[in-house]
Protein backbone atom coordinates (compact mmCIF):
# COMPACT_ATOMS: atom_id res chain seq x y z
CA UNK A 1 0.00 0.00 0.00
CA UNK A 2 1.33 3.28 -0.87
CA UNK A 3 -0.08 6.97 0.27
CA UNK A 4 -1.74 8.45 -2.91
CA UNK A 5 -2.23 12.45 -1.76
CA UNK A 6 -6.25 12.78 -1.47
CA UNK A 7 -6.33 9.33 0.64
CA UNK A 8 -7.61 10.83 3.85
CA UNK A 9 -8.55 14.24 6.08
CA UNK A 10 -5.25 13.48 8.40
CA UNK A 11 -3.01 12.99 4.92
CA UNK A 12 -4.00 16.70 4.34
CA UNK A 13 -3.76 18.15 7.23
CA UNK A 14 -0.14 16.26 7.66
CA UNK A 15 1.16 18.02 4.34
CA UNK A 16 -0.50 21.24 5.16
CA UNK A 17 1.02 21.36 8.75
CA UNK A 18 4.70 20.21 7.36
CA UNK A 19 4.23 22.79 4.17
CA UNK A 20 3.75 25.67 7.15
CA UNK A 21 7.05 24.05 9.17
CA UNK A 22 9.13 24.60 6.23
CA UNK A 23 8.24 28.25 5.67
CA UNK A 24 8.09 29.42 9.21
CA UNK A 25 11.41 27.17 10.13
CA UNK A 26 13.45 26.78 7.27
CA UNK A 27 16.37 24.70 9.22
CA UNK A 28 13.67 22.32 9.65
CA UNK A 29 12.68 21.55 5.89
CA UNK A 30 15.28 18.55 5.86
CA UNK A 31 13.53 16.78 9.16
CA UNK A 32 10.10 17.79 7.70
CA UNK A 33 11.49 16.11 4.03
CA UNK A 34 12.79 13.06 5.61
CA UNK A 35 9.35 12.29 7.83
CA UNK A 36 6.86 12.93 5.54
CA UNK A 37 6.34 10.03 3.80
CA UNK A 38 6.51 8.05 7.46
CA UNK A 39 3.77 10.11 8.48
CA UNK A 40 1.61 9.83 5.64
CA UNK A 41 1.82 5.90 4.93
CA UNK A 42 0.83 5.97 8.83
CA UNK A 43 -2.35 7.66 8.83
CA UNK A 44 -3.57 6.13 5.25
CA UNK A 45 -3.20 2.88 6.43
CA UNK A 46 -4.69 3.72 9.87
CA UNK A 47 -7.84 5.03 7.32
CA UNK A 48 -7.63 1.92 5.41
CA UNK A 49 -8.21 -0.23 8.30
CA UNK A 50 -12.15 -1.36 9.63
CA UNK A 51 -12.81 -0.18 12.91
CA UNK A 52 -11.42 -2.75 15.49
CA UNK A 53 -13.29 -3.68 18.48
CA UNK A 54 -12.10 -5.47 21.14
CA UNK A 55 -13.73 -9.06 22.05
CA UNK A 56 -15.33 -7.86 24.39
CA UNK A 57 -15.79 -3.86 24.82
CA UNK A 58 -16.96 -3.92 28.20
CA UNK A 59 -14.80 -1.75 30.16
CA UNK A 60 -13.71 -2.67 33.54
CA UNK A 61 -14.17 0.66 35.82
CA UNK A 62 -13.13 -0.92 38.81
CA UNK A 63 -9.87 -1.15 37.09
CA UNK A 64 -9.98 1.55 35.62
CA UNK A 65 -10.15 4.30 38.40
CA UNK A 66 -7.18 2.31 39.90
CA UNK A 67 -5.41 3.56 36.83
CA UNK A 68 -5.56 0.19 34.51
CA UNK A 69 -5.28 1.32 30.82
CA UNK A 70 -8.55 -0.73 29.25
CA UNK A 71 -6.68 -2.43 26.59
CA UNK A 72 -5.04 -4.28 29.52
CA UNK A 73 -8.37 -5.88 30.20
CA UNK A 74 -9.80 -6.22 26.25
CA UNK A 75 -8.60 -8.59 24.29
CA UNK A 76 -7.67 -7.38 20.67
CA UNK A 77 -7.35 -9.09 16.91
CA UNK A 78 -5.78 -6.58 14.91
CA UNK A 79 -6.26 -7.59 10.99
CA UNK A 80 -3.56 -10.22 10.19
CA UNK A 81 -3.78 -9.43 6.28
CA UNK A 82 -3.23 -6.27 6.59
CA UNK A 83 -0.08 -6.07 9.25
CA UNK A 84 2.14 -6.95 6.00
CA UNK A 85 0.95 -4.54 4.24
CA UNK A 86 1.80 -2.22 7.02
CA UNK A 87 5.20 -3.39 7.16
CA UNK A 88 5.69 -3.02 3.50
CA UNK A 89 4.73 0.49 3.55
CA UNK A 90 6.30 1.57 6.93
CA UNK A 91 9.51 -0.07 6.79
CA UNK A 92 10.43 1.88 3.56
CA UNK A 93 9.62 5.24 4.99
CA UNK A 94 11.87 4.84 8.13
CA UNK A 95 14.79 3.79 6.01
CA UNK A 96 14.34 7.21 4.54
CA UNK A 97 14.69 8.67 8.49
CA UNK A 98 17.04 6.22 9.31
CA UNK A 99 19.02 5.08 7.77
CA UNK A 100 21.69 4.18 9.53
CA UNK A 101 19.50 1.43 10.66
CA UNK A 102 18.45 0.20 6.57
CA UNK A 103 20.17 -3.13 7.30
CA UNK A 104 17.95 -3.85 10.51
CA UNK A 105 14.92 -2.58 8.93
CA UNK A 106 15.53 -4.35 5.81
CA UNK A 107 16.16 -7.89 7.89
CA UNK A 108 12.92 -7.09 10.11
CA UNK A 109 11.01 -6.70 6.49
CA UNK A 110 12.28 -10.07 6.00
CA UNK A 111 11.48 -11.94 8.59
CA UNK A 112 7.91 -10.64 8.69
CA UNK A 113 7.40 -11.21 4.91
CA UNK A 114 8.86 -15.35 5.30
CA UNK A 115 7.05 -15.67 8.96
CA UNK A 116 4.23 -13.66 8.44
CA UNK A 117 4.09 -12.73 11.76
CA UNK A 118 0.45 -13.07 13.41
CA UNK A 119 -0.51 -9.69 13.81
CA UNK A 120 0.25 -6.42 15.67
CA UNK A 121 -2.76 -7.09 18.38
CA UNK A 122 -0.06 -8.32 20.81
CA UNK A 123 1.57 -4.91 21.54
CA UNK A 124 -0.96 -3.43 22.88
CA UNK A 125 -0.85 -5.88 26.19
CA UNK A 126 2.46 -5.15 26.27
CA UNK A 127 3.99 -1.16 25.93
CA UNK A 128 4.92 -1.23 29.68
CA UNK A 129 7.39 -4.69 29.27
CA UNK A 130 9.33 -6.42 27.31
CA UNK A 131 7.59 -9.51 25.15
CA UNK A 132 8.93 -12.67 24.62
CA UNK A 133 7.76 -12.77 21.05
CA UNK A 134 9.94 -9.62 20.19
CA UNK A 135 12.88 -10.85 22.20
CA UNK A 136 12.90 -14.00 20.07
CA UNK A 137 12.52 -12.00 17.16
CA UNK A 138 15.63 -10.02 18.18
CA UNK A 139 17.66 -12.78 19.08
CA UNK A 140 16.61 -14.92 15.92
CA UNK A 141 18.02 -11.45 13.53
CA UNK A 142 20.74 -10.48 15.85
CA UNK A 143 19.56 -7.18 17.20
CA UNK A 144 18.61 -5.33 20.00
CA UNK A 145 15.51 -5.85 21.84
CA UNK A 146 14.95 -1.98 21.80
CA UNK A 147 15.72 -1.97 18.36
CA UNK A 148 12.99 -4.58 17.87
CA UNK A 149 10.48 -3.08 19.48
CA UNK A 150 11.10 0.39 17.90
CA UNK A 151 10.22 -0.90 14.65
CA UNK A 152 7.29 -2.84 15.97
CA UNK A 153 5.80 0.02 17.75
CA UNK A 154 5.50 1.79 14.46
CA UNK A 155 4.51 -1.21 12.10
CA UNK A 156 1.73 -1.36 14.78
CA UNK A 157 1.29 1.98 15.34
CA UNK A 158 -1.87 2.54 12.20
CA UNK A 159 -3.62 -0.60 14.54
CA UNK A 160 -3.25 1.36 17.30
CA UNK A 161 -4.42 4.43 16.12
CA UNK A 162 -7.53 2.25 14.93
CA UNK A 163 -8.13 0.52 17.30
CA UNK A 164 -8.24 3.66 19.95
CA UNK A 165 -10.71 5.61 17.54
CA UNK A 166 -13.48 2.18 17.85
CA UNK A 167 -13.05 2.85 21.87
CA UNK A 168 -13.02 6.67 22.18
CA UNK A 169 -15.16 9.03 22.96
CA UNK A 170 -14.81 7.75 26.86
CA UNK A 171 -17.65 8.21 29.19
CA UNK A 172 -17.66 11.32 30.62
CA UNK A 173 -18.14 9.60 34.04
CA UNK A 174 -14.84 7.88 33.88
CA UNK A 175 -12.28 10.17 35.45
CA UNK A 176 -8.62 9.30 34.55
CA UNK A 177 -5.92 11.29 36.48
CA UNK A 178 -2.49 9.01 35.30
CA UNK A 179 0.57 10.58 33.03
CA UNK A 180 0.03 7.14 30.94
CA UNK A 181 -2.48 6.43 27.98
CA UNK A 182 -6.47 5.17 29.17
CA UNK A 183 -6.21 3.79 26.37
CA UNK A 184 -3.07 1.48 26.17
CA UNK A 185 -0.49 2.81 28.54
CA UNK A 186 1.72 4.08 26.72
CA UNK A 187 3.45 7.29 27.34
CA UNK A 188 2.66 10.64 25.83
CA UNK A 189 4.62 12.53 23.08
CA UNK A 190 3.71 15.97 23.53
CA UNK A 191 1.35 18.16 26.00
CA UNK A 192 -1.38 20.42 24.47
CA UNK A 193 -2.24 23.62 26.12
CA UNK A 194 -5.71 24.84 24.79
CA UNK A 195 -8.82 26.94 25.25
CA UNK A 196 -9.69 30.24 27.02
CA UNK A 197 -9.27 28.33 30.29
CA UNK A 198 -5.85 27.39 29.01
CA UNK A 199 -6.56 23.63 30.06
CA UNK A 200 -4.11 20.83 29.18
CA UNK A 201 -3.82 17.44 27.76
CA UNK A 202 -1.64 14.50 26.44
CA UNK A 203 -1.26 12.51 23.51
CA UNK A 204 -0.53 9.12 23.30
CA UNK A 205 2.89 8.27 21.43
CA UNK A 206 1.40 5.09 20.15
CA UNK A 207 -2.20 5.08 19.86
CA UNK A 208 -3.25 8.99 19.20
CA UNK A 209 -5.73 9.29 21.92
CA UNK A 210 -5.32 12.82 23.98
CA UNK A 211 -6.79 12.92 27.79
CA UNK A 212 -6.98 15.85 30.70
CA UNK A 213 -4.07 16.06 32.52
CA UNK A 214 -2.94 18.74 35.17
CA UNK A 215 -0.69 21.28 34.56
CA UNK A 216 0.76 21.40 38.17
CA UNK A 217 1.88 17.15 37.58
CA UNK A 218 4.69 15.88 35.82
CA UNK A 219 3.31 13.00 33.64
CA UNK A 220 6.08 10.93 34.02
CA UNK A 221 6.30 10.75 38.01
CA UNK A 222 3.81 12.90 39.19
CA UNK A 223 6.15 15.14 41.40
CA UNK A 224 4.25 17.95 41.76
CA UNK A 225 6.82 20.45 43.41
CA UNK A 226 6.92 23.70 41.10
CA UNK A 227 10.48 24.00 42.58
CA UNK A 228 11.69 20.92 40.69
CA UNK A 229 9.27 21.69 37.37
CA UNK A 230 10.62 23.91 34.35
CA UNK A 231 9.63 25.27 31.38
CA UNK A 232 12.20 25.53 29.00
CA UNK A 233 11.55 28.10 25.84
CA UNK A 234 12.95 30.35 22.75
CA UNK A 235 11.72 34.10 23.80
CA UNK A 236 10.84 33.81 20.37
CA UNK A 237 8.95 31.22 20.29
CA UNK A 238 7.56 31.10 23.50
CA UNK A 239 4.41 28.75 22.86
CA UNK A 240 6.51 25.72 22.38
CA UNK A 241 8.03 24.73 25.08
CA UNK A 242 10.02 21.53 27.13
CA UNK A 243 8.46 20.93 30.12
CA UNK A 244 11.31 19.42 32.61
CA UNK A 245 11.58 17.88 36.02
CA UNK A 246 14.20 17.92 37.86
CA UNK A 247 12.74 14.61 40.06
CA UNK A 248 12.57 12.07 37.54
CA UNK A 249 15.31 13.86 34.52
CA UNK A 250 12.58 13.59 32.24
CA UNK A 251 10.79 16.43 29.80
CA UNK A 252 8.13 16.71 27.52
CA UNK A 253 7.73 18.95 24.61
CA UNK A 254 4.46 21.73 25.34
CA UNK A 255 2.54 23.61 22.30
CA UNK A 256 0.53 26.22 23.53
CA UNK A 257 -2.53 26.86 20.79
CA UNK A 258 -4.29 29.71 22.33
CA UNK A 259 -3.18 32.17 20.34
CA UNK A 260 -2.63 30.27 17.09
CA UNK A 261 -4.25 30.73 13.89
CA UNK A 262 -4.61 27.09 13.19
CA UNK A 263 -3.65 24.17 15.29
CA UNK A 264 -1.05 21.86 13.38
CA UNK A 265 -1.75 18.54 12.87
CA UNK A 266 -1.43 16.23 16.33
CA UNK A 267 0.61 13.38 14.19
CA UNK A 268 3.30 16.19 13.55
CA UNK A 269 2.94 18.78 16.18
CA UNK A 270 5.83 17.78 18.12
CA UNK A 271 8.06 17.93 15.19
CA UNK A 272 8.28 21.54 14.86
CA UNK A 273 9.99 21.72 18.43
CA UNK A 274 12.87 19.26 17.51
CA UNK A 275 15.05 21.84 18.60
CA UNK A 276 13.57 21.61 22.07
CA UNK A 277 14.19 17.70 21.91
CA UNK A 278 18.17 18.71 21.09
CA UNK A 279 18.48 21.05 23.96
CA UNK A 280 16.48 19.10 26.89
CA UNK A 281 18.64 16.14 25.89
CA UNK A 282 22.01 18.41 26.10
CA UNK A 283 20.72 19.55 29.92
CA UNK A 284 20.95 15.77 30.65
CA UNK A 285 17.17 14.88 30.45
CA UNK A 286 15.41 11.95 28.63
CA UNK A 287 12.38 11.98 26.37
CA UNK A 288 9.28 10.15 28.12
CA UNK A 289 8.19 8.69 25.12
CA UNK A 290 10.60 7.54 22.77
CA UNK A 291 9.50 8.55 19.22
CA UNK A 292 10.55 8.94 15.47
CA UNK A 293 11.72 12.43 15.84
CA UNK A 294 13.33 12.32 19.04
CA UNK A 295 15.35 8.88 18.96
CA UNK A 296 18.00 10.91 16.75
CA UNK A 297 18.93 12.43 20.06
CA UNK A 298 17.85 9.84 22.82
CA UNK A 299 20.56 8.47 24.42
CA UNK A 300 19.23 5.41 25.38
CA UNK A 301 18.08 4.38 21.92
CA UNK A 302 21.52 4.25 20.13
CA UNK A 303 20.79 1.96 18.03
CA UNK A 304 24.79 1.20 17.34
Amino acid sequence: MTHSDDSCASCKAITESLNRLRKDIPNLKVIADSFENLFLQIAALKESIPLIQPHDSEIDVASFVQGVPILKNLEVDAPRDLFLDSANSIIPAMQKCFPGIGDALEKFLDYVRNKRLISSGFMFQDQAGSSKMLDEMAKDLGLQSDLITFIMSLVSKPFAERISESLTPLPESLIWKKGYCPICGSWPEVSFIRGHDGKRSLRCSFCGHEWGFSRLLCPFCENDDQTKLELFYSEDRSFERAELCQECKKYIVSLDTRNMASDPAPEVAALGMIYLDVLAQEKGFTPGAICTWNVIQAPRNDFS
